[in-house]
């Protein structure tokens, strides 16, 4: 085993890629092992860090943790970046300990909000005025680091919900060298314009963008316009209490010109829209490689003129689509004009005309015979359209029952694979009825039953729509 060469270590090692202690184990073997585990822990380190959150304590373990990571890094930084953070008043943790390795070079990842918990949790750094200079300053000398170190990034995570990037990467040494192959972007489309139109005159590769606060940034529109294959496209307004109507109803003109150029070579696309975004339509009827949608409303009670979604038949390789906040009636149009084979459709948190919800599971087994998870819409008087769902639909595998019922008995179909069922918090009329669960379970019509107190947290949501 300790033979074995280098490519096929690499290929075992990397399937233990997101367990530390076994990698950690590999590093003991010998000294060849340990060279070719080095560059795999450091790939993407902060996959061992916790996800911060706002306002969230950081547990003595993880502070730990950053304290022993940050002291690895430090110890790279040049004399003049010491001696102007000291002056700074900041008091970095070094030793004189010689690196067995030159880690850095070895990190294709970096992620403003562990930078910005090291420096506000551990150092004391925050925006305030008093502390607020030296979190620009030691942002500034770390991202120099990284810039003239790291040889190829190919992931750049710029967002933290309440602290900005305030630093022109593109400005840094040897920031071309480290950005020019980036693949993946997440940050905020309120930062600074100029910040965007730099990562465009050296970025022309990211495949991904995951973009929060959405804006019609005029810089981020230029960024998307000049890459040469994006494929995956989130987009997300984060709206909360203090985002004005202006905001959510933004027509994002720019951003929309841009991602044109790219509809055909899109493979996922997120968004949350507005009755002003009418480049939509022409998006999905130009996105031939589409394979799946989520589409939001920003403003859950806005009247959308349908015709600004979708006009045309569209979408021939969609398998997953997922809608929040929409109309039935949009749904159901959606579902009709998608040339694909949908197998995966969830709607959430619908516009309730409720008249429509019968023909919404029409719509689902009419267009869509190799579904396998679905999330319908009920009334009474459904229950008919729910077995002709249960028949036509032999592929189905779980249905989620999104809706408020009074209560009516249901006849599922026997002699098909087990169904998964789940309702929300609103949906709880199956439990009225626990004698018909264990009944079906019984026969084995229905493999598992779950009622979720908060939809959000749905096995389904997170595993398999999503």
């Amino acid at each position: 085993m300790t033979n074995l060469n280098k490519d096929v270590l690499i290929y075992i090692f990397e399937e233990l890629n997101d367990d530390q202690k076994s990698l950690h184990s590999c590093l003991l073997v010998n000294k060849f092992w340990c060279e070719t585990v080095v560059p795999i822990l450091w790939n993407d380190v902060w996959k061992f860090f916790e996800d911060p959150y706002e306002d969230e304590e950081i547990s003595e373990r993880m502070i730990e943790k950053y304290k022993s990571l940050f002291k690895i890094i430090l110890l790279y930084l040049p004399e003049k970046s010491r001696n102007f953070l000291i002056n700074q008043d900041i008091k970095i943790i070094l030793t004189k300990e010689k690196p067995l390795f030159n880690y850095i070079i070895y990190i294709k990842s970096i992620k403003l909000s562990h930078i910005y918990i090291f420096a506000n949790k551990i150092l004391g750094f925050d925006n305030i005025e008093e502390t607020g200079y030296q979190l620009f300053a030691f942002e500034q000398e770390l991202f120099k680091l990284f810039m003239n170190n790291c040889s190829s990034l190919n992931y750049l995570d710029m967002f933290y919900s309440t602290h900005h990037l305030k630093h022109q990467l593109q400005n840094f040494p040897g920031a071309e060298n480290c950005l020019s192959r980036l693949y993946e972007l997440r940050c905020n489309a309120r930062n600074d314009q100029s910040f965007f139109y730099g990562l465009a005159q050296i970025c022309d590769s990211i495949n991904k963008f995951i973009i929060e606060d959405l804006i019609d940034n005029p810089g981020l529109a230029r960024l998307i316009k000049v890459q040469k294959k994006i494929q995956v496209v989130d987009f997300d307004h984060q709206s909360d209490e203090d985002d004005d109507e202006k905001f959510l109803q933004d027509d994002l003109k720019r951003i929309g010109t841009a991602l044109k150029f790219h509809a055909i070579n899109l493979r996922e696309l997120s968004l949350d829209f507005c009755s002003k975004n009418s480049f939509i339509s022409y998006i999905l009827e130009n996105s031939i490689n589409l394979q799946k949608l989520a589409l939001s409303k920003n403003i859950p009670n806005e009247i959308i003129n349908e015709n600004i979604i979708i006009r045309n038949p569209c979408c021939p390789k969609l398998h997953t689509l997922l809608l929040y906040f929409v109309s039935i009636s949009l749904a159901i149009k959606i579902i009709e004009k998608v040339q694909g084979n949908l197998c995966k459709i969830g709607i959430y948190f619908v516009t309730y005309d409720i008249e429509n919800s019968g023909n919404f599971i029409k719509t689902i087994y009419q267009n869509c015979l190799n579904i396998e998870y679905v999330t319908i819409i009920m009334k009474n008087s459904d229950f008919d359209e729910l077995e002709n769902l249960l028949i036509k639909c032999h592929h189905l595998k779980g249905i989620i029952f999104e809706s408020i019922y009074e209560g009516e008995d249901i006849n599922m179909v026997d002699g098909r694979k087990s169904l998964l069922l789940e309702t929300g918090e609103k949906n709880n009329f199956l439990l009225n009825y626990p004698g018909l669960i264990k009944k079906y379970e019984s026969i084995g019509v229905i493999k598992s039953y779950k009622h979720q107190d908060e939809l959000w947290n749905s096995v389904y949501i997170k595993t398999v729509l999503d």
